[in-house]
């Protein structure tokens, strides 16, 4: 069932269940106040769907609020399946491998992507792709913290190669997110004079510009 399908599906529930959990019984309900509360249920309604979809659909944004997800929807869940037979087919695949982990990692399931990255890396030997997603997985994995093993890999990741998009983006944002917003100016701000992510540069202006504007508050 596609997003859209579900997003409907629950539409014609919640006003049901809500009026069986707050006790509404139309038929002993006056025409007048009945319109009232279908009123009231339909903006509770569109409110649930709002937060519903806002929870089914990707965003690009969502960098700042990203956490350990235990769901995913159909397709996410058919490419996990997909890749894992994959994997299982051809265990010392890098590209099989890679797309498991970044399957796990779009989900949510940050310990799950970190193994499968541990697993490519034995097999496969070390790349940058490979231990860039894996020092992203954990930092979430581990609830959006640098600890010692994040800060050690990024350190060495930037050493082998400053231009690091992934790592610049990471260690960036955790700086916003922690308060630190001269620290992701200065990352953002390399990343846009090294042109290494030039297809980001509008994105990376606004985040230089909100944290500046948190700064002067």
């Amino acid at each position: 069932m596609t997003t859209l399908a579900w997003g409907l599906a629950l539409a014609a529930l919640v006003p049901a269940g809500l009026c069986t959990a707050y006790g509404v019984r139309f038929s002993h309900t006056p025409g007048a106040a009945r319109a009232k509360v279908l009123t009231v249920l339909a903006v509770v309604s569109i409110l649930v769907l709002s937060a519903a979809g806002y929870g089914f659909l990707g965003r690009f944004s969502d960098w700042d609020t990203r956490e350990v997800d235990e769901f995913t929807d159909w397709q996410l869940a058919a490419r996990i399946t997909e890749a894992r037979r994959a994997v299982k087919a051809d265990p010392e695949n890098e590209a099989a491998q890679m797309k498991l982990a970044q399957s796990y990692y779009a989900a949510g399931l940050y310990k799950d992507a970190v193994d499968t990255l541990d697993a490519a890396v034995t097999l496969c030997g070390e790349t940058q792709e490979l231990l860039s997603l894996k020092a992203q997985a954990l930092y979430y994995r581990d609830g959006r913290r640098f600890g010692p093993e994040v800060r050690a890999l990024t350190e060495r990741l930037l050493r082998a190669n400053p231009y690091n998009v992934e790592i610049r983006l990471l260690i960036a944002n955790d700086a916003f997110l922690t308060g630190n917003y001269q620290k992701a100016i200065d990352e953002w701000e390399f990343l846009i004079r090294s042109g290494a992510a030039a297809g980001q540069r509008a994105a990376l202006e606004n985040a230089v510009a909100n944290a500046r504007g948190r700064m002067t508050r």
